[in-house]
């Protein structure tokens, strides 16, 4: 499982299979490299998010170890958070700095409203009624701060607004999300495990299909595919992680190619 974003003129990845996480400039060059030091503690053992605070730290979720790590961008460990986590497999921030974790473990989402938050909010309370989460594996924000959830237990695409109240159940129509995926919707879960996404214009999410070799825009207010943003024969046939930021760049992780490229993405 690999994870991206792009900020302050450099991009940061997680890479779970290496256990690191890994910091280029603009221009390509790596500039740090994050892995298990001799203090165990304050190393990574399955990283599989990361995001980028406004003051520029960097925040990755590890999900063997159950918890959050703080680094600064020179990639020096400031600080271990919420250790009550079991599995979180996806990180996400808001504008406001908020980081929305996936826990697969717990079958829970919760969001922190800052780095030193102690009690985070849990989804799963907010929506007792009409919430059952199963396997949240990805979460990402829009630009209105809005939560998107995919439940690859559910093959589910979930709603919520920034304060964590449910919207949609069914974010995605099942004809749309059968065009994602080409199946019947009965066919093994890793199929979903092959999307991934990330925050696009004016409210939007841009989803990677791993399978397809493809990268669709979808209109979360109208709840409706936009169009298709890239084909394989730009990308690549295997596009396993993607990011966006607020200057227009496009960042995709090949996973055939193992490479990472960044596109000008024109809306």
């Amino acid at each position: 499982m690999v994870h991206i974003t792009l900020s302050y003129s450099y991009t940061s990845f997680s890479d779970a299979g290496n256990k690191k996480i890994k910091i280029f400039s603009a221009l390509g060059k790596l500039k740090v490299e994050c892995s298990i030091p001799k203090n165990y503690a304050y190393g990574l053992v399955e990283p599989s998010g990361v995001a980028v605070l406004d003051t520029g730290e960097i925040v990755t979720c590890d999900r063997r170890a159950g918890n959050l790590k703080v680094f600064t961008a020179e990639g020096k460990c400031l600080t271990t958070l919420a250790r009550s986590l079991v599995r979180p497999c996806g990180l996400a921030i808001t504008s406001t700095s908020a980081l929305v974790v996936s826990d697969e473990g717990k079958k829970d989402v919760v969001i922190f409203k800052s780095i030193s938050d102690r009690k985070p909010v849990s989804l799963q309370r907010l929506n007792p009624r009409q919430l059952d989460l199963q396997t949240p594996f990805a979460v990402c924000v829009t630009s209105n701060d809005q939560i998107v959830v995919l439940d690859i237990g559910l093959k589910k695409f979930l709603l919520f607004s920034k304060e964590g109240i449910l919207c949609s159940d069914n974010l995605i129509p099942k004809d749309v999300l059968g065009h994602l995926v080409k199946s019947d919707l009965v066919k093994p879960v890793s199929l979903y495990q092959g999307l991934s996404m990330c925050k696009g214009p004016d409210g939007s999410i841009l989803i990677g299909n791993c399978a397809l070799g493809s990268i669709l825009q979808f209109d979360v207010t109208q709840r409706k595919l936009c169009r298709q943003v890239f084909a394989n024969s730009i990308v690549s046939a295997k596009p396993c992680a993607v990011a966006t930021d607020d200057d227009g760049f496009l960042g995709v992780i090949e996973e055939d190619r193992q490479t990472l490229k960044i596109f000008r993405y024109r809306h």
